[in-house]
């Protein structure tokens, strides 16, 4: 990954995964494999089940796939970043909208606020 965004005219120490879904569950996975140099995961209507790095979670007030509840307490476990969506469904970003704007711009907001912190071996707040 650093390698790509050094190519791209990226900076190399500001990787954040960004997943939906499975994909969610698979960035977290990633770091709690060893990935290293990920600034922080974006998690949209995920399932997760080991504390990963900043990480800002989106989900649907009414997922019917993954309860909201079960990503809640994920969310308040580890001291991530929630934000839950009224009305919002499992695949609440799939055409674009209002709500998608919103949800883009909540991610700009959140990937700008990691900007102070300095990444360890495995990532912000993680001890190797």
């Amino acid at each position: 990954m650093c390698g790509f965004a050094t190519c791209r005219t990226g900076d190399p120490a500001r990787i954040f995964l960004v997943g939906s879904s499975a994909g969610a569950y698979l960035a977290v996975d990633a770091v709690s494999a060893g990935a290293t140099g990920v600034a922080g995961i974006v998690g949209r209507y995920g399932y997760y089940d080991r504390p990963p790095p900043p990480t800002l979670v989106i989900h649907g007030e009414n997922d019917l796939l993954v309860p909201a509840s079960h990503v809640r307490d994920f969310a308040e476990r580890i001291g991530a970043q929630y934000v839950e969506l009224p009305g919002g469904h499992h695949d609440f970003d799939l055409y674009e909208s209002i709500r998608s704007h919103a949800v883009s711009i909540a991610v700009e907001r959140f990937i700008a606020s990691t900007e102070a912190a300095e990444p360890s071996p495995r990532g912000p707040g993680r001890s190797a």
